[in-house]
C-alpha cells in the first residue's frame, strides 16, 4: 500500500507541479485552498484511471459524491488515498 499511497501522490505532483515535501494527506484537492481546477481534476481522474489498469487495479471516480465537498474522495490527499485503497483492498 504504500508504493500506491506514494505513486498517486507522484501523480499529483506531476500535474499541480508542487513540490512532493509540500503535499501532505490534509492538501485540499478540491474547494477552498485546493491544489486543482476543474482541467487538472479531470487530468487526475484519467491519471489515476491509467495508473490502475497499468497496474491491475482499479478506479471509479463516477459516483454521485465525487464532486461533493463534504462527502468527496477528492476532499484532499488523504481522502483521495484512502478511497483509492479501499476499492483495491482485496488487489493488494
Amino acid at each position: 500500500m504504500k508504493d500506491i499511497k506514494n505513486d498517486i501522490i507522484k501523480i499529483i505532483q506531476s500535474i499541480t507541479e508542487i513540490e512532493i515535501s509540500e503535499l501532505t494527506e490534509k492538501t485540499p484537492l478540491l474547494g477552498d485552498s485546493a491544489i486543482l481546477d476543474s482541467m487538472s481534476l479531470v487530468e487526475l481522474c484519467v491519471s489515476l484511471e491509467d495508473y490502475a489498469n497499468e497496474n491491475g487495479l482499479q478506479f471509479d471516480w463516477t459516483s454521485n459524491s465525487t464532486m461533493s465537498n463534504s462527502r468527496s474522495m477528492f476532499r484532499n490527499i488523504g481522502t483521495l488515498l484512502e478511497e483509492f485503497i479501499r476499492q483495491n483492498k482485496d488487489k493488494s
